[in-house]
């Protein structure tokens, strides 16, 4: 079920930087009641990542492929580890970037941050388990996406780094989208 978006919602949610961004929504997404988040570029700021490692790294290090790969953008990441039972370290994390520009397509993302797309520099990853997700302007995708990729990085026995806010500043966007209300907790 779709729910539709406030009709007092203003244009600057997700991403807040919808009045700066020139980009286009990357989404393919036939929901009326969805233009305003695709208005609002989640798919331009909003993504998730996995990476799967042989070595450990620490928060310096992950900060560092992050921003070699964006080349500098503005970010805020938040972000979980923990070491798999054949040794690798299984890495994921939210990323909101770019904050107040055009953020990137979700194909750029991908290119940007995936391993398998692309070599990063700082690591050895094993690419098949690596990979790149960009939130789509869609509520109901929204409403599957978030809570799985948030529940990947709270699982159990994981170390969590980064931005710890960054989890309710996303909560605060889904919920000003429209997305869940106020009242629920999902």
């Amino acid at each position: 079920m779709i729910l539709s978006p406030p009709s007092s919602l203003p244009l600057v949610v997700g991403a807040r930087a919808t009045e700066y961004c020139p980009g286009q929504c990357d989404c393919i997404c036939f929901h009326d009641s969805c233009e305003l988040y695709s208005a609002s570029l989640w798919c331009r700021h909003w993504c998730s990542i996995r990476w799967v490692v042989l070595e450990y790294l620490d928060r310096d290090a992950v900060e560092g492929i992050l921003l070699w790969c964006l080349a500098g953008s503005r970010i805020r990441y938040w972000g979980s580890s923990k070491q798999t039972e054949d040794g690798l370290w299984d890495y994921h994390f939210l990323l909101h970037t770019d904050l107040s520009g055009e953020g990137f397509s979700g194909l750029t993302f991908r290119d940007l941050l995936d391993p398998s797309v692309t070599r990063l520099a700082g690591a050895t990853f094993d690419v098949d388990q690596c990979g790149v997700w960009s939130f789509r302007c869609c509520a109901e995708s929204l409403r599957q996406d978030v809570n799985g990729h948030v529940l990947a990085i709270m699982s159990e026995d994981r170390e969590e780094f980064g931005d710890l806010e960054l989890v309710s500043h996303l909560r605060e966007d889904v919920v000003a989208a429209g997305v869940y209300s106020k009242e629920r907790e999902d």
